[in-house]
């Protein structure tokens, strides 16, 4: 997964994307958040033809992070049009 993000103030915005191992895009999203401290509150909306697999369904994935010098770790949950609702999720991102 790729996150590239840009922060003005306590705002950040910008677009995450996901790849299997072989390069094919699996899904491209819009994320937006809020920083307050070390801790970050981001909404990624991924729009209807954001997911390669199910180009009629969308999602919303809601999470919160701590971040470190080169580092984010977190958790987070979303919904889809498409599929159950999921909870539980984690993230751990490294800055390139």
């Amino acid at each position: 997964m790729q996150w590239s993000l840009s922060q003005t103030g306590s705002s950040v915005t910008g677009q995450a994307s996901a790849s299997t191992a072989s390069g094919a895009v699996t899904f491209t999203a819009a994320v937006t958040g809020t920083i307050s401290g070390s801790d970050l509150t981001w909404t990624m909306e991924i729009r209807a033809g954001g997911i390669s697999a199910l180009p009629d369904c969308s999602a919303t994935i809601k999470g919160s992070a701590s971040i470190a010098a080169n580092a984010m770790t977190g958790s987070y949950s979303g919904t889809t049009t498409c599929n159950e609702a999921f909870t539980d999720g984690h993230i751990s991102l490294t800055k390139q």
